[in-house]
């Protein structure tokens, strides 16, 4: 025991600094952890704590520094200022997290919780500041009475309000493990308030008279500070287990958007589809082979297919373009355009009859730009075809009866000139 006790004295400022980063690490994993957002309202004030981890641990490097390299006026300022702002902050997030912590028929608990208001803090500060100003040390005074007031208080709130809070959201936060993240915190913070809140520098006034970091460690042969940090260590691995609630959260509102997301795109889908199959224009879609691979009713029921009959066809099966027999030559260029229209062509019917009809396609691609294919959307303009063949016709017509017209005029005109040419030689 004389060796565990000596080398702890010998090494002091590693306990320091073990202490101190323990609780920087909690201040830095709460703040970069992600809680945008979220629905557990321990979330809105988690930043307390890891405010008090930053500036505790920061004071906890600060007394490091002050054993290797000594004490100053100004160094000792700076650590008192650090101690009483950090524990501030944890005095704060303790009254929060209990109060937000307590139901309505929670019994006693609601009637402590009552008393949490916003302005105690202002009036414990008093407390402190006052007995501290008419005393003969106000540095070392007022420290202790930080540790009376807000450390063992606040350590005391903390460890109560973790166990609180996973009571009240028992329902939710079971099933996701974190139970004995809570305990071991709740525990780490009970007894970190006691061992900072009341094991405080030795003065001349009960409890600090008989309770204080000398007597500790006359009756333990330990440090204080040794306890102390491995309390910092056990809450930072509990918080840091605690801040799993959020990676659930946001891994089910993840889950929850693709599932929306999911069903928004099987109702535009069938939306789509609704369409497609309702047009009165024949669509088709083919793959990189210019294989059919789909055809809405409209596709197949003009060209006298069954669905089944004409998927798996070829597209130069059904369709001739002027002046575009060949088929890699089409899909070169509609790789390279993206679109195209074609006017003159024919679509070939099942009984070999041809139709004429207007061809729209546009290429189809993936997420990487690869070219999957192409939908054809196919107007039938056979009657339109049929009305101009028969409007040339009847143009014809007119043509050839303007010409006969005309060549008849002139024939008058002739022999007109002929009957005054005899009547003038009578």
């Amino acid at each position: 025991m004389d060796f565990i006790t000596q080398w702890f004295q010998g090494n002091l400022d590693i306990v320091f600094f073990i202490y101190g980063l323990a609780f920087i690490v909690m201040g830095i994993v709460i703040l970069v952890h992600p809680k945008g957002d979220s629905e557990f309202t321990i979330a809105n004030t988690l930043w307390l704590l890891a405010c008090f981890g930053l500036t505790h641990g920061s004071n906890e490097l600060l007394d490091m520094w002050s054993i290797i390299k000594g004490r100053s006026d100004l160094l000792d300022v700076v650590r008192w200022f650090a101690l009483i702002t950090s524990y501030v902050f944890l005095f704060e997030f303790g009254r929060r997290l209990f109060r937000l912590s307590i139901s309505s028929s929670s019994g006693w608990q609601t009637k402590l919780s009552g008393l949490l208001v916003w302005w105690l803090l202002p009036l414990l500060g008093i407390f402190i500041l006052i007995p501290a100003a008419i005393s003969n040390d106000f540095w070392k005074i007022g420290s202790i009475n930080t540790r009376y007031f807000l450390g063992l208080i606040g350590g005391l709130l903390i460890g109560s309000g973790f166990s609180l809070y996973y009571s009240a959201n028992r329902k939710i936060l079971e099933p996701l493990n974190v139970r004995k993240y809570f305990l071991i915190g709740s525990m780490a913070f009970i007894i970190y308030g006691i061992l900072g809140g009341l094991v405080v520098p030795k003065a001349d006034f009960f409890p600090s008279n008989w309770l204080n970091t000398n007597s500790f460690f006359s009756t333990v042969k330990i440090p204080v500070q040794v306890f102390r940090a491995i309390c910092a260590i056990a809450a930072t691995w509990a918080v840091a287990g605690m801040l799993k609630i959020f990676n659930w959260e946001i891994r089910t509102k993840l889950e929850d958007a693709q599932k929306e997301l999911k069903q928004q795109l099987r109702e535009s889908e069938r939306k789509f589809m609704e369409v497609v199959e309702s047009s009165s224009d024949m669509i088709h879609s083919i793959d990189t082979d210019c294989i059919i691979i789909y055809s809405n009713k409209k596709g197949h029921e003009l060209l006298g297919f069954s669905r089944e009959e004409i998927i798996g066809k070829h597209f130069s099966d059904i369709y001739r373009l002027e002046g575009w027999e060949d088929t890699e030559v089409i899909m070169k260029k509609l790789i390279h355009e993206g679109s195209m229209i074609i006017d003159n062509a024919k679509a070939i019917r099942k009984n070999k009859h041809k139709i004429d009809i207007v061809l729209y396609l546009m290429a189809m691609y993936d997420y990487n730009g690869e070219f999957l294919g192409a939908r054809l959307r196919v107007r039938d303009v056979s009657e339109r075809a049929n009305l101009e063949n028969e409007l040339k016709a009847r143009v014809e017509e007119l043509e050839e009866f303007y010409d006969m017209a005309i060549g008849r005029e002139l024939k008058m005109a002739e022999l007109k000139e002929i009957i005054l040419d005899l009547k003038k030689e009578d």
